[in-house]
């Protein structure tokens, strides 16, 4: 069975027009991006994990999760669009477990 991520993966062409139409709206005329809340309480969120669960740093993953919290994200809509839930993304990373009940190498 295929994991979420390699899900998403596969349909990513569909789903990149969509992301590449809204990364749009963040550039400022200068080419300077901003961020805004959700982007910062996503981050904030991510660091939080990982310190808590003793890292030094928060990384992708840690990210990946902290999206699932934002229930108005596009990046939260996408990734559950195609089957994918923050349980899903914590039994991989923690566990290696795909979604059905098979496992990988991680």
């Amino acid at each position: 069975m295929w994991s979420s991520a390699t899900t998403v993966a596969r349909n990513w062409p569909r789903g990149k027009s969509s992301i590449d139409n809204d990364l749009k709206t963040l550039v400022i005329g200068d080419g300077e991006s901003k961020t805004d809340a959700a982007f910062q309480r996503v981050t904030q969120r991510a660091v939080i994990h990982a310190l808590s669960s003793g890292r030094e740093e928060a990384t992708g993953a840690n990210v990946l999760v902290a999206i699932f919290a934002e229930r108005e994200s596009p990046a939260a809509y996408f990734l559950q669009e195609q089957g994918m839930t923050r349980y899903d993304a914590i039994n991989y990373i923690s566990d290696g477990i795909i979604k059905g009940g098979g496992h990988t190498a991680v």
